[in-house]
């Protein structure tokens, strides 16, 4: 999913994770509002965000369809803020639905239609598609970073080292030869 249209931007940013992930969650709530802010609206990073649900994550896989079921209705990234925000409230829950359908109507998405499209499970195959991509990018675990292409060290990173990798991107380092005085 898309958090910004700006297609032309200099820096192509992936990331995948899992919703049930504590250290995507701490990227969530650590380095992303920076990133979001400084560079995503600013234009100057076109971010998208892919579903890594690992399998020791029993509530990953529902909480990825319960922000593309959001996502039906114009809500993807407010349900998947939602999810991290309150993630404590839900990933040790057996029946994660119950909250889900909380969020939705938090959201105020229309139940019956958030409901039926989550009981479906209409797009688990969407989202295993996305772990197939994600092998082939070379994600093992979460949360995962491809910055133009190239593989950015995962886990709960500080905004600093986005900083610094941005940086270098948007301001190259100039490489000519000094001139001899």
């Amino acid at each position: 999913m898309l958090l910004t249209t700006a297609a032309n931007a200099p820096i192509k940013m992936l990331e995948y994770s899992d919703y049930q992930c504590p250290f995507c969650e701490r990227f969530f709530s650590g380095a992303f509002p920076g990133i979001k802010s400084e560079y995503i609206k600013t234009g100057q990073v076109y971010f998208v965000y892919k579903d890594l649900p690992l399998s020791f994550h029993p509530n990953a896989m529902p909480a990825a369809q319960a922000a593309h079921c959001a996502g039906e209705q114009g809500k993807y990234y407010q349900m998947h803020d939602l999810l991290f925000t309150f993630h404590e409230d839900w990933v040790d829950q057996r029946d994660v639905s119950l909250v889900f359908n909380k969020f939705a109507d938090v959201l105020n998405l229309k139940g019956r239609d958030f409901k039926t499209c989550y009981e479906s499970k209409k797009y688990v195959s969407q989202i295993q598609k996305s772990l197939q991509l994600a092998k082939t990018d070379g994600a093992s675990g979460t949360p995962y970073f491809l910055i133009n292409g190239t593989p950015f060290p995962g886990g709960a990173v500080p905004f600093q080292y986005f900083q610094e990798a941005f940086a270098s991107i948007l301001s190259p380092v100039d490489k000519k030869v000094p001139s001899k005085k």
